[in-house]
């Protein structure tokens, strides 16, 4: 019975792999620079490029190890910035519906939302299409040919982060002092759930296992990952392929 399961999954992962390829040779059609067309046509010239400037640091922002948004990042050899400068146009964005925010929390506990650091965030695009169009040419093509390997956490971080905020409005994470960071938090019914996104082959979770050991406000633990089963380990985390995050 396991293995008629696993054989159906297959199925169905080869299916979604083609289907999402299938979206992204829709995506490379547009170009980030038909959003910023809108920026310069829509944006108060006060903050327009800041807007713009804030746009395309994005991308790069996404792919550090620490993705905790930062102001000093946003222009090159800028130094000395911070919120007063900049929070009108990320506001902007958010509002124009082109980037997530995602707020780190100050313990995952329930509410998640007593909880936020509205001052320590994330930023996501609400549209992984456009994410992926503001890479260089050839990325495209290699995520088509599943040879991507660099920053392809990144863009898989998108995904559930767009899909997060469709179905559940607000994205949330826990990161505390650099060594404990869970992609996402999120109240199912009452349970409050860390999700872990893993890419690469690299599988561990130290994070993950720290949450299971030692925070108990926490009940529910999901692991998204590619090329795998569906199943819970000895810890209890639930294993699931990439693409159930839009059954979770």
């Amino acid at each position: 019975m396991v293995k008629n399961c696993n054989n159906i999954i297959k199925v169905i992962v080869k299916t979604c792999n083609n289907i999402i390829k299938v979206i992204v040779k829709t995506c490379i059609k547009f170009r980030k620079e038909d959003y910023k067309l809108d920026v310069v046509k829509y944006a108060e010239t006060t903050i327009r490029q800041k807007v713009l400037n804030t746009f395309d640091s994005i991308p790069a922002q996404l792919a550090r190890k620490n993705k905790k948004f930062s102001y000093v990042n946003i222009l090159e050899g800028e130094k000395n910035v911070g919120e007063r400068k900049y929070s009108s146009s990320i506001e902007w964005l958010k509002n124009a519906g082109i980037i997530n925010y995602c707020y780190n929390l100050t313990e995952p506990a329930a509410p998640l939302k007593s909880n936020l650091r509205l001052d320590c965030f994330k930023i996501y695009m609400r549209d992984t299409g456009l994410l992926i169009s503001m890479y260089e040419e050839g990325i495209q093509k290699d995520i088509l040919n599943d040879e991507l390997y660099i920053n392809e956490g990144a863009i898989l971080e998108n995904v559930c982060a767009e899909e997060i905020q469709t179905r559940y409005s607000d994205v949330m994470y826990y990161e505390k002092k650099s060594k404990l960071e869970v992609d996402f938090l999120l109240n199912l019914n009452g349970v409050v759930t860390a999700i872990e996104v893993k890419s690469g082959n690299n599988k561990q979770s130290e994070s993950l296992n720290s949450i299971v050991n030692n925070y108990k406000t926490v009940s529910r633990y999901i692991k998204l990952e590619k090329d795998t089963n569906i199943y819970v380990d000895s810890l209890g985390i639930e294993h699931y392929p990439l693409f159930m995050m839009m059954f979770i």
